[in-house]
């Protein structure tokens, strides 16, 4: 079959547009599995990290309102500092609980595992300091925020760095 000019023109016009349409369908099956990995990475790193964050934030705002109702000379000063305790922790819990579904390896949930104890306990803690504070016991209220906070200094003392540490030469 012998093809004039114009047969030959439009076989090399499709051939070109084939390739071009093969190198486009792989490009953009490339940047699809790109743009998935990226956000996976995202979800399970990033989101993670942005809960610890603003937990501790949360953790730090506490404080303040615990020693605020401790100075506090105003029983209605120590309920609202109160009230600032009670949504910050529920907050807090939610901050914890969106890093808890984010946890696959196994490290990484014992450690959320230790982190939640410790504000379970942290709570009780300030629920007792909030109550001494509201019976105007301010000296009672701030030895238990210390207690408190030398607890938690201990719990921390396990899960950072020089607790890993120290567990990895136990090993």
């Amino acid at each position: 079959m012998k093809l004039n000019m114009r047969g030959k023109l439009l076989v090399g016009f499709g051939v070109v547009v084939g390739l071009a349409l093969g190198i486009g369908a792989a490009g953009y099956t490339g940047a699809s599995a790109l743009r998935s990995s990226a956000t996976d990475f995202y979800n399970s790193g990033t989101q993670g990290l942005s809960a610890i964050q603003s937990a501790q934030t949360n953790n730090f705002e506490i404080e303040v309102s615990l020693r605020d109702a401790i100075a506090a000379s105003d029983p209605a000063q120590v309920r609202s500092d109160a009230k600032d305790v009670s949504d910050l922790n529920d907050e807090m819990s939610g901050h914890l609980a969106t890093f808890g579904k984010l946890v696959v390896d196994p490290q990484t949930q014992q450690l959320y595992q230790q982190i939640s104890q410790s504000q379970k306990a942290y709570q009780a803690a300030a629920a007792t300091v909030l109550a001494l504070a509201g019976q105007g016991k301010s000296a009672q209220a701030a030895q238990a925020l210390q207690a408190a906070d030398r607890q938690a200094g201990r719990e921390r003392a396990g899960t950072g760095q020089a607790g890993v540490r120290r567990r990895r030469r136990a090993l």
